[in-house]
C-alpha cells in the first residue's frame, strides 16, 4: 500500500479516458455484480470509451482523477444541469484504496469544482452509500425501493450555498 503523500485528485485529462474505462468496467463487474447482466451491459455500453472521452471535454461535465502516481484509483463523474444543481453519476474509489479517507477527498474536491462552476446543490443516488453521504452533508430525499435490479435506491441532495 502506497503512502497517501502519493495521491491526487486532478481533472481528468481526454488522454486518460481509457485508463477511466478500464477502470469504470472493473467496478461495475466486482462493486456492481448485483446487477443483472443486461443491466450492467446497458450500463456499459451508456458509459463507452467515447461517451467518457466526451465526458473530459464537454463544458457540462466534471471528471475527476483520483490517482496514485500515475495510476488511476477512483474517479468522480457529474453532470451540471440547468438549474444551477449538479448530479454525481458515478463515485468509485479501488477496493486497495479504501479505509483511507480518498472518498472523502474525492467528494470534497467534486463539491468545491461544482462550486466554481456555480453550483448551489448537489443531487446523487445511491445503492449501499447512503450513510457516508449523509456524514458529508447530504439529505436522503426518497427511497427508491427496487430501483434496479430489485436494489433499493437512495435519491439524496446537498445544498452548496
Amino acid at each position: 500500500m502506497q503512502a497517501t503523500s502519493s495521491i491526487r485528485i486532478r481533472t481528468l485529462p481526454i488522454h486518460h479516458s481509457g485508463r477511466l474505462r478500464n477502470l469504470f468496467v472493473h467496478a461495475l463487474e466486482t462493486d456492481f455484480a448485483y446487477f443483472t447482466p443486461v443491466y450492467r451491459a446497458e450500463v456499459s455500453h451508456n458509459n463507452r470509451l467515447s461517451r467518457l472521452q466526451l465526458a473530459t471535454i464537454h463544458p457540462k461535465r466534471l471528471v475527476l482523477g483520483l490517482y496514485n502516481r500515475a495510476e488511476l484509483i477512483g474517479y468522480s463523474i457529474s453532470g451540471i444541469q440547468n438549474n444551477n444543481s449538479a448530479f454525481i453519476f458515478w463515485m468509485y474509489v479501488g477496493t486497495d484504496y479504501r479505509g483511507r479517507g480518498l472518498g472523502k477527498n474525492l467528494l470534497l474536491a467534486t463539491q468545491e469544482k461544482l462550486q466554481k462552476k456555480q453550483v448551489d446543490s448537489i443531487s446523487l443516488i445511491t445503492h449501499n452509500q447512503q450513510h457516508f453521504y449523509e456524514r458529508h452533508g447530504f439529505e436522503l430525499t426518497k427511497i427508491l425501493p427496487e430501483y434496479i435490479a430489485g436494489v433499493d435506491m437512495y435519491a439524496m441532495q446537498k445544498r452548496l450555498a
